[in-house]
């Protein structure tokens, strides 16, 4: 047996160990215990030009534009007269507000949620304050429309959460090195955002596509194999965490998730930024459709985690997620379908995932005198249409999930697992990586003297470091197999666990 061979086959063992755990927090206490707090490319904070090619390699996904003449429910007219009512009540609250230099304060309107949106990062220039104006002004008017339309249509089986936290982690099998691009590497991406809302439903929504059709295995997705970094994505070393807004207990589908327009689109006060080919529409297009497509895969795969399904294990019936993007006025809707979870290099990639979304629409012109100006029916019929949309039970949802094990073995992978997944500084993993400046410099910079009788030591309960590489790795597996060990000990037999 060739080494390839005995590698592919221990690694083999490992995916059966995860899959013979009984629910999602083993498996993911497990899949981190096994690689630790190692490298993980996170995804860019605001998209590129190129986002939607890069978007769509990282996970393997084809993308086409919904059809224009898409048949869409009829609208009736107190809908029309609540939609009419809630823009002009959010207009004139946020105007009112404006005259009265007051409008860094969320609108008073109970309907929505009070907390207010995050920093913008990765731009040297700050938000004036029209910004964080029409941030606010977006996620109101969006999220106030989205939920009176869900009173409106007596949607009462669906579960909602504002802010909520939205990750999910995959490993692709071929990536360019940054060296010469001519060899290949198999990283594991990570994605880390929050929806302005979620909205969850225990019976999911219909796939859009047949899982056995042909348009599943044609396989047109674009090449767009260049290292992560290079397309923007950030190199971290974190644990793997997969979360949707709630915790593996509740195993809910996604329905519907919505953003606010300004994450996508640059918000920033570079004069350089403000052109009119960044503002075209169809590079605007562009980056909403990259946001919606890598949004909606992340629910999909964070969805499939929340049922038993791993990266290691190819999920048994397709997965598909909505998503809406609006500030207001414009509104972008997209779609994705998710049919295939494990694509690393031990698995067949014979599979795709499919997405769509369509162009920008306006649901109004202005506001005058208290009323609506333009309002148009096919935007809020497309809105309805997303939030009643068909679903279909499925027999078995969690194959691979039983809760018939012991009630302490459960209780011990939720503990572990919610410990690790809220990303605690560990002050023990920072200080086995630290390495004094001085150790550094006289011992392993390689101009430095031979010194065999300079001698440096570390803290009791850390093993001594020595200035030779192939001691320093072999002293760092040591640390990290008992670490791995101790924590398996943690979840299996309950020992080294912390008092509650």
């Amino acid at each position: 047996m060739t080494p390839d061979a005995k590698e592919r086959r221990e690694r083999q063992k490992f995916y059966d160990e995860i899959q013979s755990y009984p629910t999602a927090n083993h498996k993911l206490y497990m899949i981190n215990t096994e690689r630790g707090r190692r490298s993980v490319f996170y995804n860019p904070p605001q998209p590129g030009y190129n986002a939607l090619e890069s978007y769509q390699y990282a996970t393997r996904t084809a993308y086409k534009s919904e059809p224009e003449t898409e048949e869409l429910p009829e609208v009736s007219s107190d809908i029309l007269s609540a939609v009419e009512e809630i823009i002009v009540a959010q207009s004139s609250a946020f105007d009112s507000r404006s005259k009265m230099n007051d409008i860094l304060e969320p609108a008073p309107i109970p309907i929505t949620s009070t907390n207010f949106p995050g920093s913008f990062e990765g731009y040297s220039f700050e938000p004036s304050a029209e910004v964080f104006h029409e941030r606010t002004r977006a996620q109101h008017v969006m999220i106030a429309i989205i939920n009176a339309l869900r009173c409106l249509l007596a949607l009462s089986d669906n579960f909602t959460l504002e802010q909520a936290r939205l990750e999910a982690f995959w490993e692709h099998h071929r990536y360019r090195t940054n060296k010469k691009d001519i060899d290949h590497f198999s990283p594991m991406l990570q994605y880390a955002g929050q929806a302005d809302l979620l909205i969850s439903t225990p019976i999911p929504l219909k796939p859009l596509v047949a899982a056995d059709s042909e348009e599943v295995y044609s396989l047109d997705f674009p090449q767009y194999d260049y290292y992560p970094e290079v397309q923007g994505w950030q190199e971290k070393e974190r644990h793997l965490v997969s979360t949707v807004g709630y915790w593996p207990e509740c195993r809910n589908f996604p329905l519907v998730i919505a953003d606010d327009m300004n994450k996508v689109l640059t918000t920033t006060g570079d004069p350089s930024l403000s052109t009119e080919s960044f503002q075209s529409s169809e590079r605007r297009n562009r980056l909403l459709a990259a946001h919606g497509l890598l949004s909606n895969f992340a629910c999909a795969v964070a969805t499939a985690y929340t049922h038993g399904f791993t990266l290691y294990h190819e999920i048994t019936y397709p997965i598909v997620s909505q998503c809406i993007i609006s500030d207001g006025q414009q509104w972008h809707f997209s779609r994705l379908q998710l049919n295939t979870l494990a694509f690393g290099a031990d698995f067949n990639q014979d599979r795709q995932n499919l997405a769509w979304s369509s162009n920008e629409m306006k649901l109004y012109d202005t506001v005058e005198d208290g009323k609506v100006k333009g309002l148009n029916q096919n935007v809020i019929a497309k809105i309805i249409a997303t939030l009643t949309a068909t679903r279909e039970p499925i027999e078995n949802p969690s194959p691979y999930v039983d809760l018939d094990a012991e009630k302490e073995f459960l209780d011990r992978g939720t503990r572990c697992w919610r410990h690790m997944a809220s990303r605690r500084f560990n002050l023990g993993e920072y200080l086995e990586k630290e390495i004094p400046m001085w150790a550094k410099i006289y011992k392993m910079h390689p101009d430095a003297l031979p010194s065999p009788h300079l001698k440096w030591e570390r803290q009791k309960y850390l093993h001594m470091r020595q200035y030779n590489k192939k001691i320093l790795d072999m002293e760092m597996k040591v640390l990290s197999d008992a670490r791995k060990q101790k924590r398996r000990e943690r979840l299996l037999y309950g020992l080294h666990l912390k008092s509650a």
